[in-house]
């Protein structure tokens, strides 16, 4: 009603506008008076960070480009935003309390994180398994305390775990002792608890190394797998726009020997070779020339993790299989068909 008020209302405000007391809002509005709409929610946004990071709360700069080719993802996105008007409130309907996101490194999994909370308009804050860790007894716990206390005091926010395997493979929470069963034990109840519009995202490379109590304080776990042909070429897309500041005008052969040669690539691995085919490219006096020559030569260069760990990559697909995936089936002009001979081979 406050924002109706001041005739500044709609969804993207509303929700930059969250925790803020009604004195502080109408000075930040006083502060951005020319401000309008999602420029407006940007603002307020911005201050929300730098109020955060007055208190020594981490707060994660948002990336400088998106994850591509996650659309089950973005739906979970677009599933949040709704949960954060105040009609679902109204209705009754609880705030999530996260999701898991598993899959090889390098495939899209923190970027997405980070970028979530920018199209969300929410502060993002990390969790830094080696900040909280202490070898003094008890601070650890302190620190953990004191981590997602200012969490939901800084809520509606995403909270980021990355990593999240690594922090808690050796915690089991059988063992009546130990400083990593007491930090376990408190998110555990922190995540069941929790009251506050805190929406809690982590990644991990293998599920099967944190504790079964853990996933089950999480409402979805989603894999994010290798990319298909179609993502492939968004994620070009989304680096060549960077690095020459438009798509280049390749024919359709051009896109599908550049799509198929990075096949076994993860989005990552994509990245570094459009960037290094830049480089190349300003050395030899052609700036923000890329070609398609430029990145069929960058391939050639390295070895690609699914290809150089073959098993490591299937271990964590195998741990995956009833995860939901991150990407629906590749329905655009750059699929491959499978072929039907190797589909009668594996008896499908």
């Amino acid at each position: 009603n406050f924002l109706k008020q001041k005739n500044v209302y709609c969804d993207a405000v509303y929700r930059a506008a969250l925790g803020l007391y009604i004195g502080e809002l109408n000075n930040v509005l006083q502060m951005y008076a020319s401000f309008q709409g999602e420029g407006l929610a940007s603002a307020i946004a911005d201050y929300k960070i730098r109020k955060l990071q007055g208190r020594g709360i981490t707060v994660v700069p948002q990336p400088d480009c998106h994850a591509a080719g996650l659309d089950v993802l973005d739906g979970i996105l677009a599933e949040i935003t709704d949960l954060l008007k105040p009609e679902a409130e109204i209705a009754g309907l609880q705030f999530p309390r996260g999701t898991i996101l598993i899959g090889p490194p390098g495939t899209g999994k923190s970027l997405f994180a980070k970028s979530a909370a920018s199209r969300l308009g929410l502060p993002l804050l990390c969790a830094d398994w080696a900040g909280l860790i202490s070898p003094v007894p008890g601070e650890s716990v302190a620190n953990l305390k004191a981590l997602l206390q200012s969490a939901e005091a800084s809520a509606p926010c995403l909270l980021f775990w990355d990593d999240y395997d690594k922090a808690f493979a050796s915690a089991d929470l059988s063992k009546d002792t130990g400083e990593e069963k007491k930090l376990a034990g408190m998110l555990l109840t922190w995540l069941q608890d929790r009251t506050p519009p805190v929406y809690t995202i982590v990644t991990l490379n293998r599920i099967n190394q944190i504790p079964p109590e853990l996933k089950r304080r999480f409402d979805r776990t989603i894999f994010v797998d290798l990319p298909h042909e179609g993502a492939r070429h968004d994620i070009f897309g989304i680096h060549l726009l960077k690095y020459c500041g438009a798509i280049p005008n390749w024919s359709d052969r051009d896109w599908k020997i550049l799509i198929s040669e990075y096949g076994e690539c993860t989005p990552d691995e994509i990245g570094k070779a459009v960037y290094l085919a830049a480089v190349r490219s300003y050395r030899q006096g052609r700036t923000r020339q890329i070609t398609i020559d430029d990145l069929l030569y960058q391939r050639k260069q390295f070895t690609p993790a699914n290809i150089a760990n073959p098993a490591q990559i299937q271990s964590i697909r195998n741990n995956s299989k009833f995860a939901l995936k991150a990407s629906s089936d590749d329905r655009s002009k750059w699929r491959v068909e499978p072929d039907p001979i190797f589909k009668t081979m594996l008896g499908r």
